[in-house]
């Protein structure tokens, strides 16, 4: 029997997929963190590239700073490098869309109410969880996103995450040595 005052599982098979979907989420909110980290690897790559031998200083300024703070920052930092070319530029350009996009599906999650139910409008058989984000404009209504939420969707998000990682790394080489060139790297098949 379900609670109106708790949420409750159906039974033991709802639970379980409801566990998985759970999960899923807690990898992707931790492979998202790993492209934070790596964000910040790559600044302080620039940095140390371009003479600041104290990381600390660089620790210090960027640290704190939510994915948004270090997505700007690390195209800013990279931007001003005098010795990468156009091609190089637009990868980077493009890889930085890729996360945007990915903190933009993270914070879609992380911020939403969820449902674990089958009992929402439009649900079908099939296990779903719903992510419902509040509108922050006046002009759609009360909720300005649903997201259908299954295991499979987060781990391609999870999917995603891991390339952009493996993207960042590569740059990070780029910054970190000499004869690695940005837009051949970034362009190697994942």
């Amino acid at each position: 029997m379900r609670s109106t005052v708790f949420y409750q599982y159906d039974d033991e098979q709802h639970e379980k997929k409801a566990q998985e979907v759970l999960a899923g989420l807690g990898e992707f909110v931790v492979a998202f963190e790993r492209v934070c980290a790596e964000m910040r690897s790559c600044i302080f790559c620039i940095f140390r590239r371009e003479g600041l031998n104290n990381q600390g200083l660089v620790q210090v300024s960027i640290n704190k700073a939510a994915a948004e703070g270090l997505r700007a920052t690390l195209g800013g930092v990279f931007s001003e490098l005098k010795d990468q070319n156009e091609a190089d530029k637009q990868q980077v350009k493009e890889l930085l869309k890729r996360i945007d996009k990915l903190g933009s599906t993270r914070n879609e999650l992380l911020h939403a109410e969820w449902f674990l139910n089958y009992d929402y409008e439009n649900a079908g058989d099939e296990f779903t969880a719903l992510a419902l984000k509040s509108n922050t404009s006046q002009n759609q209504g009360a909720y300005g996103i649903k997201v259908p939420v299954t295991k499979d969707s987060l781990s391609s998000h999870v999917r995603e995450a891991t390339e952009i990682l493996v993207l960042l790394r590569r740059l990070a080489i780029c910054m970190n040595q000499k004869g690695f060139i940005v837009n051949e790297m970034l362009s190697k098949p994942l």
